[in-house]
């Protein structure tokens, strides 16, 4: 109890009557006190506590029961390199079920598959265009099982589908620029959005959601702000924000399953828009630093891609269904890392340089026992 309150009167002073309603209503202003602090009052079986951001609108946001980062020692082993004279420019990757691999290499607009063991197969993309089949950027692919694979035209504002031979199959067209694109086992798409109202769409057939108005004023350069990366758990769409310390998982409808805190929170400096004067012009930017990379999921595992204020890479591990915790490891500096996606206990990860060599190499995980 508060040490700044006055002892109450003896209880020989009070009538049994008096007694329970002392009893009462000390009990009530201590969760009056509780509620001031914490914005909730709990029994004393709960373990996490709620939270709202400032200016992003998800809530409410469960804190994790674990503090800081719980560091779990990774076997990282090289299996092999994709081979370098089949990429120009390789920006990213993406592997389905079956293990095949598909990267997006950007020096040539084409989304190229290759086998479980790194073997190139075929390309998805007609080149640089707005016929069909062609691209005019390229900046997020996938497939479903081994039947459809689709990539995500942001500046088309269209996202095209492929049959799994390489046949373009049709596209579809945006008001505004997607720029994330995943698509469920059963066929449920969900796409986010640029210079959107909502930031996120839900699609299947002709049952369409689209929700998550995430900032205030979301159009434009404040889309910015809420940015990040998309990946299906079942039937629904898990979410981590480039800047916000959080994890948000959404049910087909747009409602949300739950939102969970990321080990940095607490830790770093919530992002807001900040300006800068370009010779008499105002642009416009994010203050504050990049947490999140790419987001894969491995059975119930969820895998993030994070890093620190400080520019260290490592991988944060949560559990799909309920966003808890559970434990991160390291990726070694001298991977010079540009993007990591895992999957079927593999790390899929291109390199971070200008070098003349374009390399994408595959690794082997094994995580040490506690």
């Amino acid at each position: 109890m508060n040490s700044n309150w006055r002892r109450p009167l003896p209880c020989w002073y009070l009538t049994p009557a008096k007694r329970v309603w002392l009893q009462r209503h000390r009990l009530v202003a201590a969760c009056m006190l509780l509620s001031f602090f914490l914005g909730a009052c709990h029994s004393s079986a709960d373990t996490e506590s709620s939270l709202t951001f400032p200016n992003f609108f998800i809530e409410p946001v469960l804190e994790q029961q674990t503090k800081g980062r719980a560091w779990r020692d990774m076997d990282i082993v090289k299996l092999f390199d994709l081979p370098s004279d089949s990429l120009w420019n390789p920006i990213g990757v993406k592997v389905d079920q079956g293990g095949h691999i598909y990267v997006l290499d950007f020096g040539d607009t084409k989304v190229k598959r290759y086998t479980p063991s790194g073997a190139y197969v075929t390309s998805y993309g007609a080149g640089s265009g707005q016929g069909p089949g062609e691209l005019l950027t390229m900046i997020d692919a996938g497939a479903v099982a081994d039947s459809l694979v689709y990539i995500v035209d942001n500046s088309g504002r269209r996202v095209l589908f492929f049959s799994f031979a390489g046949a373009f199959l049709r596209h579809e067209a945006y008001d505004s620029a997607p720029v994330r694109y995943q698509m469920t086992q059963g066929g449920r798409g969900y796409t986010l959005i640029s210079h959107s109202p909502t930031l996120f769409r839900s699609q299947l057939g002709d049952d369409v959601s689209d929700f998550g108005a995430l900032v205030e004023g979301q159009s434009g350069r404040r889309y910015s702000l809420a940015t990040g990366f998309i990946a299906t758990y079942r039937q629904s769409m898990l979410y981590v924000p480039s800047h916000f310390p959080v994890i948000v998982r959404y049910n087909p409808d747009g409602s949300v399953a739950y939102a969970r805190t990321t080990p940095d929170y607490g830790q770093v400096e919530l992002p807001k828009m900040g300006t800068i004067d370009l010779g008499g012009m105002t642009a416009y930017r994010v203050e504050g630093g990049r947490l999140h990379g790419d987001i894969g999921v491995d059975d119930n595992k969820v895998f993030v891609h994070a890093r620190t204020p400080s520019s260290e890479d490592f991988v944060d591990v949560y559990q799909a269904e309920t966003g808890d915790y559970a434990y991160s490891f390291r990726i070694p500096d001298s991977l010079d890392t540009r993007h990591a996606y895992i999957k079927n206990d593999r790390m899929y990860h291109v390199l971070d340089t200008s070098s003349d060599i374009p390399t994408v190499t595959v690794f082997g995980l094994r995580v040490s026992p506690e």
